[in-house]
């Protein structure tokens, strides 16, 4: 999803959807705190073991990194905890384990377990992802859906590694596991 056309991968999303996604193998790391000072090394770790292995999976692919957080957004944001993921290929376990490992110890190989999910692009800083948090939970309970799994994020655009960027033009799938209400 990076690389020139970032918006147009992701258009579809302006609007909420709910579809199925497969199960996802990713490489993971887990960083506790606040995120505003966490993410950076975090997601940093992912893409310098992701590079290192990738002669071990195949061509090159550009990836956009994953969280995942299973704290509350009321709790202070020292306790969050995030776990950020880059999705790998299929057959990459096999060959990364072939090789002897990922070569970071706090760098894991799990699968990330999706089905049907509901899914929204938001466009703006992290900071004001309740809006459109709060407008995918209407749609859910409009279709007769309800979240079953952790707020999930997936950063189209944002934060480079050196320069902050503009934080109103930040592209972020937000994603939640949903099942229909019975």
């Amino acid at each position: 999803m990076f690389g020139q056309g970032k918006l147009s991968a992701v258009e579809n999303l302006k609007e909420p959807r709910i579809h199925a996604l497969p199960h996802q193998t990713m490489l993971v790391t887990t960083a506790t705190g606040d995120p505003a000072k966490t993410s950076g090394a975090a997601i940093s770790k992912l893409f310098k073991a992701y590079f290192r292995i990738r002669g071990a999976v195949g061509a090159p692919r550009a990836v956009a990194p994953r969280a995942r957080w299973p704290t509350p957004f009321d709790a202070p944001r020292e306790s969050w905890v995030g776990h950020f993921g880059l999705p790998l290929p299929a057959g990459a376990q096999r060959t990364i384990s072939e090789r002897g490992g990922i070569g970071f110890p706090d760098v894991t190989i799990e699968t990330w377990d999706y089905g049907e999910v509901a899914e929204v692009l938001h466009v703006g800083p992290y900071e004001d992802e309740a809006t459109t948090v709060a407008r995918l939970q209407g749609f859910l309970d409009a279709q007769g859906y309800h979240i079953v799994g952790p707020h999930e994020e997936e950063y189209v655009k944002g934060p480079g590694m050196i320069f902050r960027g503009d934080p109103k033009k930040y592209l972020t799938v937000l994603r939640y596991q949903v099942t229909k209400k019975r």
